[in-house]
């Protein structure tokens, strides 16, 4: 091939198909090519990376092969399709051996479907979605004040974090805590939809101090049977405030009694 059309990446037509479904693999194929964009034959070594983080390959990992007569084919999987607020995002390919290297153009990325899991986000943190490791979050919890609202949002994934709705079924789903004394919360609906992925727990509240802190626990009460979500442990501070329903007092224990 030895020509190009104007707009076109040269040596080749057609645009990448897309939207590409995280974790879906697809083959990428690389040729070595003259200036005119003809194949030509060598064994040399060339090497795959992408602006996926996590994906396989990613930037700081790459695939690489050796050519075969002047190309090879590899297996791409990326997971990242969105950015922190859920909104698609695109990525791109770069191929590099000892002659000049070359960058795909951006394609788009979509989050794959049906929703298989839950997902809790703390106060304090953001979506991180294709780290799996991370269970698809970045940054620490913000403490909690014993007695005061802490919102806990909670979204329905892929299985790499990547948000998305039940575009047939809805679900209810139910927020647990292991601080013996939070009060409990109303279950919350997510509805039926591919933009519904997530419902927020407003008024949750911890009422136990601890330095340690305590987990939530996110679960199906209705609907699909979605895997699990664990956050935190949230640390917790007595409620040091004044004024209002800030209220302080005192607390004797006698013989007999415990603290």
């Amino acid at each position: 091939v030895n020509w190009s059309f104007p707009g076109d990446p040269a040596g080749k037509t057609g645009t990448p198909s897309a939207p590409v479904t995280a974790g879906a693999p697809f083959v990428a194929t690389v040729n070595a090519c003259d200036s005119f964009y003809n194949v030509i034959s060598t064994n040399a070594a060339v090497a795959l990376t992408s602006d996926d983080a996590f994906g396989t390959p990613s930037g700081a990992t790459a695939l690489v092969k050796s050519l075969t007569a002047g190309s090879t084919t590899f297996t791409v999987t990326l997971v990242s399709a969105q950015d922190a607020a859920g909104a698609p995002i695109t990525h791109h390919l770069i191929s590099t051996w000892t002659l000049a290297g070359y960058q795909t153009p951006d394609f788009l990325m979509q989050a794959a479907t049906p929703p298989t899991k839950l997902q809790i986000l703390l106060p304090g943190q953001t979506a991180a979605p294709g780290n799996v490791a991370a269970s698809g979050v970045s940054g620490a919890p913000t403490p909690a004040v014993a007695g005061e609202s802490y919102p806990i949002t909670v979204r329905l994934t892929d299985a790499w974090y990547n948000a998305v709705g039940n575009s047939s079924l809805g679900a209810t789903i139910h927020l647990a805590s292991t601080d013996p004394f939070a009060p409990a919360d109303a279950d919350q609906a997510i509805a039926v939809g591919a933009s519904n992925f997530a419902t927020t727990f407003t008024t949750h509240k911890f009422q136990t101090a601890s330095a340690t802190g305590w987990t939530v626990k996110a679960s199906t009460v209705t609907g699909p049977a979605y895997g699990t979500a664990s956050g935190g442990p949230v640390p917790v501070t007595a409620d040091t405030n004044i004024g209002g329903i800030h209220t302080h007092q005192l607390l004797v224990v006698l013989p007999g009694e415990t603290y």
